[in-house]
């Protein structure tokens, strides 16, 4: 009899062990999902700043620090608490995997679009006559210079974000695409000290 209820036990354990992965998983992808609703504002920074008199950015922007909040507050339910420090662990790194994935390809496809928008008024700018050349040019490069720099600021937040979970932002794989994609010439190789 007692072995009977040993092997039941053991059954039980073995088909939940089995139902930890896919739970998992569909865990990260919800959280991501509620990641990804708040990092969309990312898009809007490129309205703040173009034909704008905006001063050059020296703080993230709002939506930075909220963008892993959902992941912080599924932790930090009474469900979060009770998964294992090494589940919370490979919780956090794929919601972080994914969440900086997609980051740093709105990222990429944000500067793509503003520096096709660039050489777009660029070669209007050359078939205005000099007068109204004169008057506009220099203002593009340096609202791009400030979104580049607006955005640069938000990626440091966001690996500062990352650090708060115990991970490093140098390791994960994606936030190094979206480093290099950021930062400028000359702190591209300051990642690591992150």
């Amino acid at each position: 009899a007692v072995q009977s209820i040993h092997d039941s036990f053991e059954e039980a354990r073995g088909q939940l062990i089995a139902q930890a992965a896919p739970l998992k998983d569909e865990i990260v992808d919800v959280l991501v999902d509620k990641c990804l609703t708040v990092l969309r504002q990312v898009r809007g920074i490129s309205a703040t700043y173009r034909m704008t008199a905006r001063p050059v950015p020296t703080r993230p922007s709002h939506y930075a620090s909220g963008v892993l909040q959902p992941l912080r507050a599924f932790l930090d339910t009474p469900a979060g608490k009770c998964l294992q420090p090494r589940a919370q662990e490979e919780l956090a790194e794929g919601v972080v995997a994914s969440v900086s994935q997609q980051y740093a390809a709105m990222v990429s496809e944000l500067l793509d679009m503003l520096h096709k928008t660039e050489q777009s008024l660029a070669r209007v700018r050359r078939n205005k006559p000099a007068d109204a050349a004169a008057a506009t040019e220099g203002s593009e490069l340096t609202n791009i210079q400030k979104i580049s720099l607006q955005l640069f600021l938000d990626t440091q937040e966001y690996g500062a974000q990352i650090k708060k979970f115990g991970l490093q932002p140098s390791a994960v794989e994606h936030y190094q695409a979206l480093w290099r994609t950021v930062a400028p010439e000359d702190q591209q190789n300051e990642l690591s000290s992150i």
